[in-house]
């Protein structure tokens, strides 16, 4: 067994950190490999652990002391500042929520802009499709009756070749169109603020949410290994033995 020195000195943090240093050193490399290191191996967890218990008696009553002056700092400071800091984030919420609506206000009023420019657009090339299909009629009805007229005064050559000839398709432009553009948004720009969007989710059905975005529950699980032992079954899970040296105080 490695020995532990005790005693208090003024240069004990020291002392405790150099033992400590020399216990890793000696022992790291230290395997279990028969009954015989077994035996050392559990000798040397007590070493372990009575140094443990020497480095937490030292230290332990300082860090109590620093931790409760701590605690009670951070309740002083937190005392003073809540009201103010509980005030800044219902002020920064309020803003969020103000400038979410403005902008979903400022989408649906750009929505509705280019649905208006589509529909004056559709509207307008239905109107030349009519006036053209109009024309062509009209052209085609022209073509007809001249070829009839050729027809009755004995020119039958000039009609059948009025009726070889196509009438050409005229062709008519849709008018340019405007629509007026949405008016900007009315979020202001403050100095030294600026938002940034994320994104938040609400889920609305658990039961259809893919596997990969699912997460098992290690510690429900670990609880019903601990408690079921060998009887455990879970699908997909292997339960399998683990042991653990518990070494009791004063043995």
């Amino acid at each position: 067994m490695v020995e532990i020195s005790g005693g208090v000195e003024v240069n004990q943090l020291n002392r405790l950190e150099g033992e400590g240093g020399g216990l890793v050193a000696r022992l790291q490399a230290f395997q279990v490999i028969d009954a015989g290191t077994f035996a050392e191996a559990a000798d040397h967890v007590k070493t372990i652990d009575a140094f443990l218990t020497l480095v937490a008696n030292h230290c332990d009553p300082n860090i109590k002391r620093w931790y409760e002056g701590h605690k009670a700092a951070i309740a002083e400071r937190d005392r003073i500042i809540g009201p103010s800091r509980e005030l800044r984030r219902v002020l920064v919420d309020r803003m969020g929520a103000w400038e979410q609506a403005e902008r979903n206000r400022q989408r649906a009023i750009e929505e509705a802009a280019r649905r208006e420019a589509e529909r004056v657009e559709r509207e307008a090339r239905e109107a030349a499709a009519r006036e053209s299909a109009r024309l062509q009629r009209a052209a085609e009805d022209a073509r007809l009756e001249e070829a009839a007229r050729l027809e009755a005064a004995g020119d039958h050559e000039g009609a059948r070749r009025k009726l070889e000839v196509p009438t050409p398709a005229p062709l008519v432009v849709p008018p340019p169109t405007f629509v007026p553009p949405p008016p900007t948004s009315t979020v202001p720009k403050v100095a030294g603020l600026h938002s940034r969007e994320g994104w938040e989710f609400v889920i609305e059905n658990a039961m259809l949410i893919p596997r990969e975005f699912l997460m098992v529950d290690e510690v429900k699980v670990r609880k019903y290994v601990a408690a079921m032992g060998a009887d455990a079954k879970i699908p997909g899970v292997a339960v399998v033995p683990k042991r653990t040296q518990v070494l009791r105080k004063g043995k």
